[in-house]
């Protein structure tokens, strides 16, 4: 994937993190890197890049802090955590800090390519930011939803399901992507969590869950955006 994209890779240890930047820079990637957590901090924030690839274990600012510190002041690019962990508690924890994927070393550097290839790819798809289920108009971006100009109570998970859905709108979602994205499961966790969640979102958009409009089931695929909620203006929210 020939591009311009700029990717930061920070592990403390030389020898991995040269390895990671040769893979990467071979597929076409302009690379940079930071040896440490506080120095990638500044990298950042000085000019974001397109990608950051994590260690987690890095002595003073971990991996799960440096993701936590990125997140918190704004970052919202791809970010990517290698780690020797491979339980699922601490993937969990890594992707509850705010990392969209994780893998585990030792890795095929094709592997590495390949998610990081995924991850970039599923970025520049543009969600929308301002959907229309009937007279409710939901404002994803600002975290606001009204219907007839009064408040309509959507919770954090219910924003986070609903953003997950229209960044794939017509394209099912699997279930199992729903509870890593939304509620940080590394693994199809034994829950019904997306099941009971997904019931409440439609009833308070307005959507028949015996037959939904807008979030339709597609049996062994997962849940799906349709077509029919639109894309409006985010100035129909102001005020």
């Amino acid at each position: 994937m020939p591009n311009e994209h700029r990717i930061l890779v920070v592990d403390d240890a030389d020898a991995a993190r040269a390895i990671a930047v040769q893979a990467l820079s071979a597929a076409g990637y302009v690379m940079i890197e930071a040896d440490c957590g506080a120095r990638a901090l500044e990298m950042v924030a000085s000019r974001p890049p397109a990608m950051v690839v994590l260690d987690v274990c890095m002595p003073g600012m971990d991996g799960y802090e440096v993701a936590g510190h990125l997140r918190q002041s704004g970052y919202l690019k791809p970010l990517l955590m290698l780690t020797s962990y491979d339980d699922e508690d601490h993937q969990v924890r890594g992707l509850t800090a705010g990392a969209d994927d994780y893998v585990t070393k030792p890795y095929n550097l094709r592997v590495l390519i390949a998610r990081v290839n995924a991850l970039l790819r599923r970025d520049q798809v543009p969600a929308p930011r301002v959907l229309r289920f009937g007279s409710t108009v939901v404002n994803l971006a600002q975290k606001q939803a009204l219907c007839g100009g009064e408040p309509v109570a959507l919770t954090r998970k219910e924003f986070a399901m609903l953003t997950l859905l229209a960044q794939h709108a017509g394209t099912p979602v699997a279930r199992k992507d729903l509870l890593t994205g939304v509620w940080g499961y590394a693994a199809e966790a034994n829950t019904r969590t997306v099941e009971t969640h997904m019931w409440r979102l439609r009833k308070k958009l307005g959507d028949d869950s015996d037959e939904p409009r807008w979030i339709v089931t597609r049996p062994g695929m997962g849940y799906m955006l349709t077509h029919e909620t639109t894309e409006v203006t985010p100035t129909l929210l102001a005020g």
